[in-house]
């Protein structure tokens, strides 16, 4: 395959497309590519309460990140491409819904408090003991309590489930670690995005440099072409010298073609990743003056393991697996929940909120286990633990 071809099969990101004015500078993203420092960045980590807040703290490192690898200042096509770019996108709405996953986690953890109103209307049987008894018994004095009995509540209704076994505080951990999974997923393709544009752009560079050796080639080429059909006329070569040499030249022509769609392949790429339509790249061949390459700071080889975002990704995953293996684990054990009650009640507006005859409270324990069709809670297990094993 000739050099150059891949791109045309490389699959690239997906970008929006706008018209606006764009003034690109892949100078600056592919050198300051080449001559950044190694630097340390923690991975942000979420308030356990907000996750909202978390996607904005990723936000800014990402845009942190960018202007350490040369993406700062005025390289606009770089912010195009971050910004632009589908897949990026895609994977911040993903955060998104992780941090709303983390909510709804957190959720059980605390008391659910309900405000309530309930008017209700009742009639008990004449042959029962509420019946019989309300029958010839006095609401209010000289007043008995009516056969058909309204009734108004308003106050307050609480339920909380005590976390004795962990289970609540497991699927809230695996659920932030689904969170700070999809984070290094986005800041694994940022990485990808910005190894693209440099590779596109470098090729180029290179393709532009064989550009200019070909056509130099072609004028040496030329001359030499003249001179052998002069040497034919004064029978100094033959027929044969010429027919070769214009072989040599038309060879030296195809060869440029090629180059050029190399070229025009290479600037679509890149287009493609900045966000816009065809359109020429400048480009800037002072790189090639320099003579030799800035020398890169490798740093220890398992630490630069352990920064790899699919590293990091892999293992915040295994993480959110085990919790999640745990809380369904625990689901078999008996659950303690409390559930309390307060507020107003009366048969009649004029005496529901008389203190203290009308308040009206409750307050209930419960421990309950599941002993019959178990098999949802199984099959929840038994789905954890293949997912942990994938």
């Amino acid at each position: 395959m000739p050099r150059g071809e891949h791109h045309a099969d490389r699959p690239a990101h997906r970008v929006a497309d706008h018209g606006g004015p764009f003034e690109p500078s892949f100078a600056d993203i592919a050198r300051d590519l080449f001559s950044r420092r190694r630097c340390h960045r923690p991975l942000a980590r979420a308030a356990d309460g907000c996750a909202g807040e978390a996607i904005k703290l990723h936000q800014v490192h990402t845009i942190a990140r960018a202007e350490r690898i040369g993406f700062g200042g005025g390289c606009t096509a770089a912010g195009s491409v971050l910004a632009n770019n589908f897949d990026l996108r895609i994977a911040e709405e993903r955060i998104r819904l992780a941090g709303s996953v983390v909510r709804m986690a957190r959720a059980p953890l605390l008391p659910k408090v309900n405000g309530v109103v309930v008017p209700s209307l009742r009639k008990f049987g004449l042959y029962t003991m509420d019946g019989a008894g309300n029958i010839i018994t006095d609401m209010e004095p000289g007043k008995l309590v009516p056969i058909n009995l309204p009734d108004v509540l308003i106050g307050t209704q609480a339920s909380w489930e005590a976390d004795i076994w962990g289970k609540l505080k497991n699927r809230k951990k695996a659920a932030l670690s689904r969170f700070y999974a999809g984070e290094q997923a986005k800041e694994l393709l940022t990485t990808v995005l910005v190894a693209e544009t440099a590779t596109a752009y470098y090729d180029l560079l290179a393709y532009d440099q064989e550009l200019r050796l070909l056509d130099e080639t072609i004028r040496l080429q030329k001359q030499a072409l003249e001179m052998v059909r002069v040497q034919k006329q004064t029978a100094v070569t033959n027929e044969l010298a010429v027919q070769q040499f214009e072989v040599q030249l038309l060879d030296q022509e195809g060869l440029r073609t090629q180059v050029e769609q190399r070229i025009t392949d290479t600037e679509t790429l890149l287009n493609l990743l900045a966000g816009r339509y065809a359109r020429e790249i400048p480009r800037d061949s002072a790189f090639f003056e320099a003579g030799s390459l800035p020398e890169l700071q490798h740093g220890i080889p398992t630490r630069l393991l352990l920064e790899r975002p699919d590293v990091r990704r892999a293992r915040l995953e295994l993480d959110a697996s085990d919790a999640e293996l745990e809380a369904a684990r625990v689901a078999f054990l008996p659950t303690l929940t409390f559930t309390a009650g307060a507020g107003f009640q009366g048969y009649r507006m004029g005496i529901l909120f008389r203190i203290p005859e009308s308040i009206a409270y409750s307050l209930i324990a419960g421990l309950s286990a599941p002993l019959l069709n178990r098999n949802m809670l199984k099959g929840d297990y038994e789905r954890t633990l293949a997912g942990r094993q994938e």
